[in-house]
């Protein structure tokens, strides 16, 4: 909070008709930002109670549209529909600076654009958060002639908006955060994803090409917190929405609000236990915060979830005790011959399209969570529906009596955040972590694949911790339930931040990845004392002469305590699994402890589930929706 009112004095002056806007929204011009700030900080703690509730528009139908061709909010229809679900927030790409022509004329013509999104905000009472993926798809804009609007300093690629922009962004108090979607997916594949067919080779964050992992680490974090402080000069926090379970411990060291997505291409406990252990490490140091979005798409199918998968994903979300969830994607429409390139996806026919690949619960629905008969009318799709029963119906009755700053585990795991999902086992991405070309994938770095494999009573593949592992793409249809305990993963500098930290009460610590640091191993030495069992590969051991009870070539057991310590050359290991099978959760349950609370997701089948709060039923079960299995050319079928 203290951060926020100091940053906020850089903010650009207002304007008469911005002060009468924040004094109609019964605030004053200083305390904008840090209102909302206060106002989510009360609603994880005590105040709210269930999250808030926002969309994502990436797909920008109005605006790609030839018949419609502006933003969203200029139409009755999008405006009708996001009253009608229910939104408190929309996460947007319709926004877009004016690029190409002379400064001055560039800089009107966004600041105009500013002041038609804050006509539409103020009339709605609905927050604005500007999605920054477009960088991601387009070499070039300039907004300063002869400036690349997306080149931060030269080798890097990346959303850097003018400082001056920034600060009128941010002078809206409806208008607090940014998101840099998939940024760590930009800098782990050196941005080769930009456009089609393209090498990219131009990093998101920071230049790792020739650096080993550690040096990496530093330069990555190092840059992260340079763009923190940045915006948070203009009263703004940057949140990232990660794509892979990767790097979310070195945006939380850096201060940035985290938001995984659930569905999409992940096994839905991993991304989820990444970054609430890097949120709970580095909140108190740093202000982080961890939100969660559910993303339809999969595998280049949209909608590639079943309705009922996204059901499933709103209550889990519900019931993580964030403060903010929300859905990608509200209006895209997928349609063969329509790419990613905003740039080259304007003025097109959609009355003539035919839809693009789908999950068969999409079939024959030309829209995501709603659609258009015309621009001033909406309906809302069957996956609308669902969104609009959670928003309006499901979260307000059922309030959430603690935080995600809450959790506790069975299960935790430390490792160095090194970003190795599997790539050595995918076709399609670049094995090169954190976005070093030095370094590839190596066993100390993927053994924590047997863990998850483990965890998951062997739902997870051991060959990587995404549906994009060759191991399961195109081979395995989409599921949302996965069976596991109560886990969190923390980052190899756990002892530094917490030197008395009891890992949220975990009985087992699996230890992995290429280090830890001193603090750390002492850490873990006091957990074991205390009846606790460490795991770990034997790198990593403890470095103490004390009684073994087991010796052998590929196991070693400490006796330390009343705990104990072993070090393993694998996870998969029968010893491993005698150790931590008391505390696997039941093949149909997947479990999380908060404060107190148990909270359990029983399996009804892999998308559908039935939630419990310490023994009662929070959720129904509905009448099964479709499910899908992969057909030929690589879609999704039904799957009688």
């Amino acid at each position: 909070m203290i951060n926020r009112l100091r940053i906020f004095k850089y903010a650009i002056s207002p304007t008469v008709q911005q002060s009468r806007r924040w004094l109609a929204l019964g605030l004053v011009p200083l305390l904008g930002m840090s209102t909302v700030l206060a106002q989510e900080t009360q609603s994880e703690a005590a105040g709210q109670r269930y999250p808030m509730f926002g969309i994502d528009t990436a797909g920008v139908f109005l605006l790609r549209n030839a018949s419609t061709a502006d933003v969203g909010w200029a139409f009755a229809g999008f405006r009708d529909a996001l009253e009608e679900i229910g939104v408190d927030f929309f996460v947007d790409h319709y926004l877009e600076m004016k690029v190409g022509g002379p400064l001055e004329d560039n800089r009107r013509e966004t600041l105009r654009r500013f002041d038609k999104l804050a006509d539409f905000q103020d009339s709605s009472g609905i927050e604005h958060i500007w999605n920054l993926e477009r960088a991601n798809w387009i070499p070039r804009e300039e907004f300063e002639p002869g400036v690349n609007l997306f080149e931060p300093r030269p080798g890097i690629h990346r959303f850097h908006m003018p400082m001056d922009i920034k600060r009128a962004y941010g002078a809206h108090p409806k208008r607090n955060f940014v998101v840099f979607d998939e940024l760590e997916h930009m800098q782990m594949n050196n941005n080769a994803f930009k456009r089609p067919r393209a090498s990219g080779d131009k990093p998101a964050i920071a230049d790792t090409t020739d650096m080993d992992l550690p040096s990496a680490y530093g330069a990555i974090l190092e840059e992260l917190g340079i763009m923190r402080e940045a915006h948070g000069e203009a009263g703004l926090t940057p949140v990232v929405e990660t794509v892979w379970p990767a790097m979310h411990h070195i945006f939380a060291r850096a201060g940035w609000v985290l938001a995984p997505k659930v569905l999409k291409e992940g096994w839905t406990p991993v991304p989820v236990a990444l970054a609430m252990g890097a949120a709970i490490q580095y909140h108190e140091a740093t202000g982080t915060k961890l939100w969660i979005t559910p993303d339809l798409w999969f595998c280049g199918q949209y909608p590639g979830h079943s309705i009922d998968a996204l059901r499933s994903a709103l209550i889990f979300s519900h019931w993580m005790g964030v403060p903010r969830v929300y859905v990608e994607n509200f209006d895209h429409v997928n349609v063969r011959g329509v790419i990613h390139q905003p740039n080259k996806a304007m003025g097109f026919d959609y009355a003539s399209a035919e839809q693009g690949p789908h999950h068969p619960d999409a079939a024959g629905v030309y829209g995501s969570l709603v659609r258009y008969p015309d621009p001033d009318t909406f309906e809302l799709t069957g996956y609308g529906e669902v969104v609009r029963w959670y928003s309006r119906e499901y979260r307000k009755g059922h309030p959430v009596p603690y935080s995600w700053q809450d959790a506790e585990c069975d299960i935790a795991i430390v490792r160095f955040p090194d970003s190795v999902w599997g790539q050595r086992n995918s076709r399609f991405f670049e094995d090169s972590p954190l976005g070093s070309r030095a370094v590839q994938s190596e066993p100390e770095m993927e053994a924590w694949f047997d863990i998850w494999h483990l965890l998951s009573h062997g739902v997870i593949p051991r060959e990587g911790i995404s549906f994009h592992s060759d191991a399961v793409k195109y081979k395995q249809a989409s599921r949302f339930f996965v069976p596991t305990p109560a886990t969190l993963v923390f980052d190899h500098r756990i002892g530094d931040e917490k030197p008395d930290f009891d890992f949220r009460g975990a009985k087992v610590v699996f230890v992995t990845g290429i280090e830890i640091t001193e603090a750390t191993r002492e850490l873990l030495l006091q957990h074991a004392q205390k009846g606790n069992t460490i795991i770990s590969l034997k790198h990593l051991g403890p470095d103490v002469d004390t009684e073994r009870e087991v010796s052998s070539e590929d196991l070693t057991v400490y006796n330390l305590g009343e705990g104990s310590w072993i070090t393993v050359d694998s996870f998969d290991h029968d010893s491993v699994r005698e150790r931590v099978s008391p505390y696997l959760s039941k093949q149909n349950e997947m479990n999380y402890r908060f404060n107190g609370h148990e909270v359990v997701f029983r399996k009804i089948d892999r998308d559908q589930i039935q939630a419990f709060l310490n023994g009662t039923p929070v959720s129904e079960v509905v009448a099964p929706s479709r499910r899908s299995m992969w057909g030929p050319n690589r879609r999704l079928i039904l799957k009688e």
